[in-house]
């Protein structure tokens, strides 16, 4: 009577565990499954040969499973059910067909089978261990020893023996997987100084404070685009190439697991959350100048002109006029914000933001048009400071400025000097390997004078900011006076000026 091949097939096991990350060992392990799926209608029923080859290949799918970080998911359970069933086929084709079995010849049958059964008992036992229990000395001996064993037991028998061959090929299929899991230890051990550098490097670098810093409002279109940058690096690079490192470590024998484990739910779980908060938050600063701007708009187009007094209190009263142009200048900016948010994060559900920049612009001319008719009630605005050194610093910062300005009628600072700062993040380098964070500090001093200069026949009103930073990036100029910002606001009468 003949000893019927016993295929050795891995064991899985559905565990708990809370991530939730589609883990790259289960699309490794598809990537097996999926191979011997294709290759399964075309294996010959009783080609036991070609089938135990199938199956032994297959255990890496199986390995890659039981390594898995979450067994709770879909993807999990989906790839452990093809597994199942594709195993089952192939020993299926492998058992039809089958002729009958050869008597033994001069040996005890039963005795051969007993250690065929022994042998591939210590196999399924030895590939539910992990490579990290082949640390403990005691275990290494004894499987060793179990070997030598088997191997002087079935030496009693004779080569060549179609049965005693079958039970040959378990026993070594049982020493390739000791030695294979000796090596992964051996390699696991030797790579162990590279990955504990790189996993105090990770450690370091999912440090909260690394996170994008948002700049503050109000907002330019740089200062956005260099953001949402930030942020898909993170998503896009950084992220994926971490994650796919610590998935990696994931069974290391080597690698303290629990340092693993901690760091994988930083990238996998902490951090993406960090940055989905981030970006609701950047949103709503982006969005937070376009929401108001259809009904601050709507309230300039409704100013009646032939109301004097509405004009007078809402356009020409001290600092109406400069306030609400500044609050249109700033929608303006709001909208190019928000409409640039839209563009860079793919927003499809939006308020149509051309119509609104139209709206903004309308508003804009026809509250100067206002001024305009009632330029008789224009005047400069009130002195925020007298300081006569600002006031110099104005002057012969504006005749130096590209602006060109050779002179004004009149001179007031209309915002005194106060002390800003901000902190802000860029990323250096082009891919996820080379790519480093700068980190900077901005502080200035910052002022606003309101100049009236002549053009042409007509005497013009100018707002124009001046900066002067003590720290910042490495393009800013530091500690001297420029123009920052510079806009024009409406006509004057001359003989109003000094009024």
């Amino acid at each position: 009577m003949r000893i019927f091949l016993l295929f050795l097939v891995s064991f899985l096991f559905l565990t708990s565990s809370a991530s939730q990350a589609q883990d790259q060992l289960v699309k490794q392990a598809l990537t097996r499954i999926e191979k011997y799926e294709k290759l399964e209608p075309s294996l010959k029923e009783g080609d036991v040969e070609t089938a135990n080859r199938y199956i032994n290949d297959l255990n890496y799918a199986a390995k890659r499973l039981k390594a898995a970080y979450d067994k709770t998911t879909t993807h999990y359970k989906d790839a452990v059910q093809r597994y199942g069933a594709i195993v089952e086929k192939i020993q299926t084709k492998a058992r039809a067909g089958t002729p009958p079995p050869k008597p033994a010849q001069g040996y005890d049958l039963e005795k051969l089978r007993q250690l065929n059964k022994e042998i591939n008992a210590a196999y399924e036992n030895l590939q539910m261990l992990s490579v990290a229990h082949m640390k403990d000395d005691f275990r290494r001996k004894s499987v060793a020893k179990e070997i030598e064993g088997f191997t002087e037991r079935l030496a009693a028998f004779p080569t060549g023996d179609e049965n005693v061959t079958i039970v040959t090929g378990n026993l070594a299929n049982f020493r390739n997987l000791y030695e294979g899991a000796l090596a992964k230890l051996a390699q696991d051990e030797a790579g162990l100084p590279e990955v504990l550098a790189k996993l105090e490097v990770m450690r370091a670098k999912y440090d909260r404070k690394k996170l994008p810093v948002q700049p503050e409002l109000p907002l330019t279109e740089d200062e956005v685009t260099l953001w949402v940058n930030q942020i898909a690096n993170w998503r896009n690079n950084e992220l994926p190439a971490d994650l796919a490192f610590v998935q990696g470590l994931q069974g290391n024998s080597a690698a303290n697991q629990q340092t693993v484990s901690s760091i994988l739910n930083m990238v996998a779980h902490t951090w993406p959350r960090y940055l989905n908060e981030m970006e609701s938050g950047m949103r709503d600063k982006c969005y937070s100048d376009a929401f108001r701007v259809d009904e601050y708009c709507d309230g300039i187009l409704e100013i009646d002109p032939a109301d004097r007094d509405q004009v007078q209190n809402r356009i020409l009263g001290q600092g109406n006029f400069d306030g609400n142009l500044n609050r249109l200048r700033k929608y303006q900016n709001g909208v190019k914000i928000a409409a640039l948010w839209d563009n860079l994060m793919q927003v499809e559900d939006h308020p149509d933001r051309v119509a609104q920049a139209a709206k903004v612009e309308k508003a804009i001319g026809y509250l100067q048009k206002l001024a305009v008719d009632c330029l008789d009630q224009v005047r400069m605005p009130q002195a925020a400071s007298t300081d006569e050194g600002l006031l110099k610093i104005a002057g012969d910062t504006l005749k130096a400025s590209d602006y060109k300005v050779a002179g004004w009628e009149s001179m007031v600072i209309n915002v005194d000097k106060a002390r800003r700062e901000k902190r802000e993040a860029y990323i250096r380098g082009e891919s996820a390997n080379s790519a480093s964070v700068e980190y900077y500090h901005y502080v200035w001093d910052q002022f606003q004078v309101t100049t009236a200069e002549r053009e042409g026949d007509k005497v013009w009103l100018y707002a124009t900011t001046f900066c002067n930073y003590s720290s910042g990036g490495s393009t800013t100029p530091l500690n001297r006076w420029f123009v920052s910002g510079r806009i024009q606001l409406t006509p004057i009468l001359p003989e109003n000026i000094g009024k």
